[in-house]
């Protein structure tokens, strides 16, 4: 005899991945949404960033995620390489 299996639960469209992506982007310090939207804006990605400024890629990814703060020669560097793009 088959089993019955439950349908997934239904999913809200009104959180969708532009909502979502906004969501994370406002739980971010200060600090790290200016990195992420200075790089966008300039048009680097993170591995170009990443080779210009000789910071680790990771090392970039948790500054533009807020995981870590950079420290006071490493922002220097981030942001004269992203004040000349």
């Amino acid at each position: 005899m088959p089993r019955e299996v439950s349908p997934p639960p239904a999913r809200s469209h009104a959180a969708g991945p532009l909502t979502r992506r906004a969501d994370e982007l406002s739980t971010r310090p200060d600090w790290a949404r200016a990195i992420l939207l200075l790089r966008l804006e300039s048009g680097m990605t993170l591995r170009a960033l990443s080779d210009a400024t000789g910071i680790d890629l990771t090392v970039l990814s948790r500054y533009e995620n807020g995981r870590r703060r950079p420290r006071p020669f490493n922002e220097r560097r981030i942001l004269h390489v992203l004040a000349g793009a």
